[in-house]
């Protein structure tokens, strides 16, 4: 492209340009110095003496429109004059014309400060009262030559130039002939004519297209209907631009009519189109209904040429046509070659798209295939697929990110999976919340795996100071005591008998201040269950000494090291866990095997086996992407899933907040610290080291 510029001449250049959007022209000047040269020689003192261009060649220039015809208004302060006398008589500048009786630019000016009152000389504009202050004196017109082809107009102020030019009213008679200038002949009978048939025609296909490309542009990609005030949200900001080429045809009397001819349909920001007035007037009919639809029809006499009329289309969506937006989109291709076929039928001008937004694919096979899919479509191929793809999708694919949304909130949703078991979850969470309670276990495991189907039984461990309260708890969810170990006592009066025979120095244990691991296990598990609507509930309880987290910590491996806690579902080591499908063996001391200790191993094991998890037990390999170092629960290494509300949606990984004070320390073989049988050990920072 760059020598294609460099090497031809302005003309092309200037037609080239002349399709491009200012935005596009203006960052192609900031990154590409070889198609950008700026002159500094009048630019220079503008910027340094203040001094402001305006008029109609200024308003022409921006407008992209010949602005050589018209003269260069230029205004000045009047302290800057001696210097920019200097510069006209360098451009070879004569003076040329001005107020009658005036024979130089500098007597005009002299007559001017010689009839001012003092006070009036340092006018800053609005300290004054009237904006007569900030009036100029002027014009006065330099030529450099008779035939006055080139010439400048010259305004001389007291106060800032700029002040003067948003003071002007005069410059609005300028604009309006300019625009009446850019939009010669868009007066032109029946070419609004020629809009509203085509919208007529076809404006139920063209509102279903226009549905589809302003969602897309949107983000609003998903399975959900969005609520009226999201739906009329999207409208006030978007539009769908339908693209129309106006077409002169004559009979033999000499009547002319015009049709319109299908050019292509493009989303777009509504305020780059309608002026204040027609913006306010369609956000009001977008208002007026329930399910609108925005359509600017667009016509153009030469494809790619400039706009000379719109014509605004609001049309409502009966609710019976109400459909997610993924549906819209998945449909856009189909409803496009409807239209054409339709158009061709009834013998309209119809052309393939020429805008450049229309002429891009739409979306891939692959989004095809879930924005069309249904969502056990959509469930079964991100069953098979690993979190981290999962993750990495929704990071890079904006039209797919609500899908993936959607996935995550049906399989990583912990709120469905606490309410299976309790009425009230985020009541159960905050009671758990009060000591540092945590709900792990089979279930939880699962639950991060996915293959959590039908939950009947959780693990909850507490610490022995919540116990009474979770028991009121559990009393008011209706479960009931079921027994431990075979046997039914009075819980609390069991408990309190084991603490009142618990040494002192083991009731305030916190891992690795005790020197056996056994002081980590925990009472239990004793059972409660509640029967509803022919099924089971089980919520077996374990109560300990130490904080819960701790007593995670002691489980055989790090496969068993996932969580729910502090409003969240974490895991500690998904990389090794999820990803590579590995888990390390961390237990440190031969604690007695407890029923409840060996059956979480005996299940794991089993589960590992079928899930194809590796077990690493004592070895001399070094694994890569283990996470080791010092640790705490909510790092980067976890995996965390928040607890949503009902109008909120779970991420795959969300950054954790406030969990920053529960440490610990993964050290591998390597540190001469974990025992024979063991790959890691899981202690307190800096104390194996």
């Amino acid at each position: 492209m760059e020598r294609m510029f460099l090497t031809r001449d302005s003309k092309f250049i200037i037609l080239f340009f002349d399709n491009w959007a200012l935005q596009d022209i203006i960052s192609l000047g900031k990154v590409n110095r070889r198609c950008h040269q700026n002159p500094q020689h009048l630019m220079y003192m503008l910027s340094e003496e203040q001094h402001v261009l305006f008029g109609p060649a200024i308003f022409s220039f921006f407008d992209r429109r010949p602005f050589q015809a018209w003269p260069i208004d230029i205004c000045i302060h009047v302290d800057s004059m001696g210097r920019f006398m200097t510069w006209l008589k360098k451009e070879r500048f004569i003076y040329a014309d001005g107020p009658s009786g005036i024979a130089s630019f500098e007597t005009a000016v002299l007559g001017e400060l010689i009839r001012t009152p003092d006070v009036k000389l340092k006018s800053t504009g609005d300290r004054n009262s009237a904006e007569a202050d900030r009036a100029a004196w002027g014009p006065y017109i330099f030529a450099k030559d008779a035939s006055q082809l080139c010439r400048i107009k010259v305004y001389v102020v007291r106060c800032e130039p700029y002040r003067h030019v948003m003071s002007l009213r005069a410059n609005w008679k300028v604009h309006k002939a300019s625009c009446r200038q850019n939009r010669a002949g868009a007066g032109v009978l029946g070419w609004e004519n020629a809009a509203m048939k085509f919208n007529n025609d076809y404006g139920n296909y063209a509102g279903t297209y226009a549905i589809g490309t302003v969602f897309r542009l949107s983000g609003t990609v998903g399975f959900e209907i969005p609520s009226h005030r999201k739906w009329k949200d999207i409208w006030h900001a978007y539009v769908c631009i339908v693209e129309l080429q106006l077409v002169r045809e004559e009979d033999q009397r000499g009547n002319i009519t015009f049709k319109s001819r299908f050019l292509g349909a493009y989303p777009a920001k509504v305020e780059d189109y309608l002026h204040h007035r027609r913006l306010k007037n369609y956000r009001k009919s977008v208002d007026s209904l329930d399910w609108p639809v925005g359509v600017l029809l667009v016509s153009v006499l030469e494809p790619n040429g400039p706009f000379v009329n719109i014509v605004t289309a609001v049309r409502p969506l009966s609710k019976d046509d109400l459909v997610p937006p993924a549906v819209f989109i998945a449909n856009m291709s189909k409803v496009y070659c409807l239209l054409r076929i339709l158009a061709i039928s009834k013998g309209s001008h119809l052309t393939q798209p020429q805008s450049p937004s229309s002429m891009q694919p739409l979306c891939s096979n692959f989004e095809l295939i879930l924005l069309k899919g249904d969502v056990s479509l959509i469930l079964y191929l991100f069953d098979s697929w690993g979190p981290r793809e999962i993750f990495t999708l929704s990071a890079t694919n904006r039209r797919l990110y609500s899908i993936v949304r959607l996935y995550t909130r049906t399989r990583w949703n912990v709120k469905a999976l606490i309410g299976r078991f309790t009425q009230h979850p985020s009541a159960l969470l905050k009671l758990l919340n009060e000591g540092d309670g945590i709900i792990f276990g089979p279930a939880v495991t699962k639950f991060f795996d996915r293959t959590l189907n039908h939950p009947s039984i959780i693990d909850i461990c507490l610490h022995g100071r919540l116990l009474e309260n979770l028991l009121t708890f559990l009393e008011e969810e209706g479960y009931s005591y079921a027994g431990w170990n075979k046997r039914a006592i009075n819980l609390e009066h069991y408990l309190w008998s084991k603490y009142a025979g618990t040494p002192t120095h083991e009731l305030v244990s916190s891992g690795e201040r005790n020197h056996d691991e056994a002081h980590r296990s925990a009472w239990g598990p004793y059972e409660f269950s509640r029967h509803a609507r022919e099924e089971t509930r089980r919520i077996n309880l374990h109560i300990v000494r130490c904080e819960p987290y701790r007593h995670l910590l002691s489980m055989h491996s790090t496969g068993l090291m996932n969580m729910i806690a502090w409003n969240r579902a974490i895991a500690l080591f998904p990389t090794s866990t999820f990803i590579y499908r590995r888990s390390f063996v961390s237990a440190q001391d031969s604690v007695p095997a407890k029923q409840h200790n060996s059956d979480y191993k005996i299940w794991f094991d089993s589960y590992a086996t079928t899930r194809k998890i590796n077990i690493v037990g004592l070895t001399h390999k070094v694994y890569n992407h283990v996470e080791i170092g010092q640790r705490f629960v909510g790092d980067h290494h976890c995996w965390i899933i928040p607890f949503f509300k009902d109008d909120e949606t779970p991420s795959i990984r969300r950054k954790a907040e406030g969990l920053d004070g529960l440490a610990f320390e993964a050290l591998d073989w390597r540190s001469g610290s974990t025992r024979t049988d063991s790959y890691l050990r899981l202690g307190e920072p800096r104390i194996w080291r």
